[in-house]
């Protein structure tokens, strides 16, 4: 379960980044800054329909020269856990 301040982490961003969000995932962009690791950046929620989370997130970032980095936040899978997919 998230702390409080692990929830403002979590949703913080969306202020000032483009993102979208399902259960399964969350992707943040910035268009205008389109080479910065901290602005985009998705996490995966869920283990449950990764393939198609992966590929969701690959489109979201698709035109934008961009190459998706996945990180690990409290409410997401780890990354050792979704490694096999990377």
């Amino acid at each position: 379960m998230a702390t409080p301040s692990e929830k403002h982490e979590i949703h913080c961003a969306k202020r000032y980044l483009e993102y979208t969000e399902t259960p399964f995932y969350r992707a943040f962009r910035d268009r205008e800054n389109p080479e910065s690791f901290d602005s985009n950046y998705a996490v995966l929620k869920r283990m449950e329909e990764a393939e198609q989370s992966l590929a969701a997130v690959e489109s979201y970032y698709e035109g934008l020269d961009v190459t998706p980095k996945f990180y690990s936040k409290p409410d997401s899978v780890t990354l050792e856990e979704s490694r096999a997919f990377f």
